[in-house]
């Protein structure tokens, strides 16, 4: 609000602000308002660019992850694929979208594919170590979500242990 004041009109800034705050909000557990936000960020990135870059490749992201998050595997899973679509259109190259792998396998599992997800979580396992502490941590949870849902419970535990002693080590 305090930016919309400022700009007096709908601005780059104004989105920056609703997407930091969306992010704030999503952190805080706080997810019908952080998709609410998410949802306008998204609304106003395309009315001021188009949507096909990097912003809003990330915006979509956040959107499908929140999805998942609130336990909502469709949505999840659309906005998945509105972030491919974008990716594509965009030139996109691999190694940007292996950082949303963790993503894609949460979004996978949380939509009742767990045997997709953990394909995928599979597929990606030699890029693993050049995510970031925190991503490696949601990858690895996510799986452990997949396997469970598998009925592999005692993997996933040891799945869980995994991510917990990088969080304990790394910087999450």
């Amino acid at each position: 609000a305090d930016q919309r004041a400022l700009d007096a009109e709908e601005t780059t800034r104004v989105r920056i602000a609703m997407t930091l705050l969306a992010n704030a909000l999503q952190l805080g557990g706080h997810l019908d308002e952080a998709q609410a936000l998410v949802v306008q960020s998204e609304a106003l990135h395309e009315r001021l660019t188009g949507g096909v870059n990097d912003e809003g490749i990330a915006l979509t992201n956040r959107h499908s992850l929140i999805c998942a998050l609130r336990g909502d595997g469709e949505g999840a899973l659309r906005h998945l694929a509105r972030v491919d679509a974008l990716a594509a259109a965009s030139g996109e190259a691999d190694a940007l979208g292996r950082d949303r792998f963790p993503v894609r396998v949460l979004v996978l599992a949380t939509a009742g594919q767990p045997a997709q997800a953990l394909d995928h979580a599979a597929a990606m396992e030699p890029h693993l170590a050049s995510l970031s502490d925190t991503a490696r941590v949601r990858a690895i949870r996510a799986r452990a979500l997949a396997l469970r849902l598998t009925g592999s419970p005692e993997s996933g535990r040891s799945a869980v242990e995994a991510a917990l002693s990088i969080a304990a080590e790394g910087g999450c």
